[in-house]
């Protein structure tokens, strides 16, 4: 009996509640437009029509407005990109903005036809900007296949830079010796048609750009400290080499070592198992011999890394020194 007059005082206080509620203005208005609703079916559908179209209309203008939207293609911001002519390929490495020092820095490698460097001399810089009217596009050779722009003079709503580079160089490929017997069955050697320039976007939407405070250090400052880290990079290779040469001269002498045990033992085996036996010495010199040539190219890397290590302190002393000046200054297009 008091389980039921528990459940009975609940009830009671739930249906005073209920009529409390319905009391209250914002919930009667709840309920009116609850009752229009169910009667005026156009109506209904106008309200549902109205939210899915505000609802999209928020994302356009958010994606309109947001600073990360990606303006340009992929193709565009390339990163890596091949002369059409076939004079050779660049590479934007990194591009850094400080806002600080209105400045950007990028780093392009420059690769040749035969694998070398680009000659700085054949090449021509152009800067493009519709805002930055008043940048200035620096460019200053590292050394053979590392060149470092800097783009001054950036405003903060810079939007994006167009970085082309015409390559002169003459295409190898392009060049013929050969004679004709006559005018009408020899062919005249043309020069090629492709275009010899590439042109990089700089954007500030762009993934690739990192911003960095560059703690306002001069022109001067800033070749030296790309110049000091091209010579840590290049004594890393120096080390990684050395490292494989050290490696291999342990390998030869382990295989050695297992040569003169298979030979030792060869007395004791039988016709079937000397067979196998002369079969692993004969790969284990195999070893030896790709191992030897691998040591020799390793060396010879090793002193072409040298001679640019210490070709790269003589920059680095002269840029010091103020004798190295080599730098080409561009005016935006």
């Amino acid at each position: 009996g008091r389980k039921l007059e528990v459940i009975k005082k609940i009830f009671d206080r739930l249906i005073k509640l209920g009529e409390w509620l319905r009391k209250l203005n914002f919930v009667k208005k709840v309920i009116q437009i609850k009752s229009v609703l169910q009667e005026q079916i156009i109506l209904r559908k106008m309200i549902f029509f109205s939210v899915l179209f505000g609802s999209w209309l928020i994302l356009v203008v958010a994606g309109l407005t947001s600073s990360n939207r990606q303006v340009y293609s992929e193709d565009e911001l390339s990163t890596e990109q091949n002369f059409a002519n076939g004079t050779g390929s660049v590479k934007l490495a990194s591009q850094t903005y400080s806002k600080k020092d209105r400045l950007i820095l990028l780093d392009f490698e420059l690769n040749g036809q035969a694998g070398s460097g680009i000659n700085p001399r054949n090449l021509k810089w152009k800067l493009y900007s519709k805002k930055a009217r008043n940048s200035k596009l620096e460019v200053v050779p590292i050394y053979d296949k590392k060149v470092m722009v800097m783009i001054k003079n950036v405003p903060e709503d810079f939007d994006a830079y167009a970085v082309q580079i015409t390559n002169k160089s003459v295409n190898a490929n392009d060049i013929s010796i050969d004679i004709s017997s006559s005018s009408s069955s020899g062919t005249v050697t043309k020069k090629s048609s492709k275009k010899d320039w590439l042109q990089f976007m700089v954007t500030s939407r762009g993934k690739n750009l990192k911003q960095k405070d560059l703690k306002n250090i001069s022109r001067k400052d800033l070749v030296l400290s790309e110049v000091n880290r091209e010579i840590k990079f290049q004594n890393g290779q120096i080390k990684k080499l050395e490292t494989a040469v050290k490696d291999m001269n342990k390998l030869i002498k382990d295989n050695n070592d297992k040569i003169k045990s298979l030979q030792k033992n060869a007395t004791y085996l039988t016709d079937d198992q000397k067979e196998s036996n002369d079969t692993e010495i004969s790969n284990l010199r195999s070893s030896n011999d790709n191992y030897y040539q691998q040591i020799g190219e390793a060396k010879k890397n090793i002193k072409i890394v040298q001679a640019r290590v210490k070709m790269l302190h003589k920059k680095y002393n002269d840029i010091k020194n103020g004798k190295l000046t080599n730098y080409t200054t561009v005016d935006v297009d």
